[in-house]
């Protein structure tokens, strides 16, 4: 709320985007033509939050604009609004936990060519950041049928595969990156 109050906003929809992290100096980047991008962290619930930002770019810096990725792996899922991937380039995020009973063509296959380097949490729970390519090279590896189209094959892990990971103490859920405008 504090952001919102110094900007003065008249209405709140949602006041939820607040910054994890201290914004310091390092947390700029020089850019093209001597610009500069500030990159931070927020947190809101459900989905991104991007009334308190359009207002406070609107209000401070009319002639900057925001690129966000968020994720909600509980209930709603992945987005970005960078339609063109300059700064969140994957298409698919694999939220996991993998118990050591998983067979190790699946393990290997998931531990190899993501592009963004794997998070934990703590609940030993892994991220990892794929461009479709990579991804479909993976899950062609244990599913071999390159006939099937990549949305084929990541319903059939999305949905079956998933299921028998229960038996296995571990869980798969794959995100597609919505872009939103």
């Amino acid at each position: 709320m504090n952001i919102a109050e110094a900007l003065e906003m008249p209405v709140v929809v949602d006041p939820r985007g607040f910054i994890q992290t201290h914004i310091t100096e390092n947390a700029y980047c020089p850019l093209p033509k001597g610009q500069l991008s500030l990159h931070f962290n927020t947190e809101s619930a459900w989905c991104p939050s991007e009334d308190i930002w359009d207002y406070a770019l609107k209000k401070w810096a009319p002639h900057s604009r925001y690129y966000y990725y968020a994720e909600e792996f509980g209930v709603a899922g992945v987005w970005t609004n960078d339609l063109e991937g300059k700064y969140f380039s994957w298409n698919y995020v694999i939220y996991a936990h993998l118990s050591e009973k998983i067979p190790a063509i699946i393990r290997e296959a998931l531990s190899q060519n993501f592009i963004a380097p794997a998070l934990k949490d703590g609940y030993h729970e892994h991220c990892t950041y794929w461009k479709e390519a990579a991804l479909r090279k993976a899950l062609l590896t244990f599913l071999p049928h390159p006939e099937w189209s990549t949305a084929d094959l990541f319903y059939v892990v999305d949905k079956d595969l998933s299921r028998c990971m229960q038996k296995l103490d571990s869980y798969l859920r794959f995100y597609r990156v919505q872009h939103l405008v």
